[in-house]
């Protein structure tokens, strides 16, 4: 996929503020009172794995630390189309 690596301070900073985003409407889920949250990752299949590794594994990481240090008894699964 072009457009991660080019330009990549872009593509980063588009990552870093879906995460926050991500994190922030989840975080809202749970204080309307969900009990669990999944987190879906549709693009697993549309990336190889060095690409996966290094742009959506991060996002995926500080989305279930962050909600489960706001949220520690909420369970939080996390589930990547086609990724293997």
């Amino acid at each position: 996929m072009k457009w991660l690596r080019e330009p990549p301070e872009e593509s980063s900073r588009l990552l870093e503020t879906l995460t926050k985003l991500v994190i922030e409407y989840m975080s809202a889920q749970v204080e309307a009172g969900a009990h669990m949250l999944q987190v879906f990752e549709a693009m697993g299949m549309m990336i190889d794995e060095p690409l996966f590794d290094e742009f959506a594994m991060p996002c995926l990481k500080e989305i279930g630390s962050e909600l489960k240090a706001r949220f520690p008894d909420v369970p939080v699964m996390v589930f990547s189309r086609g990724a293997r």
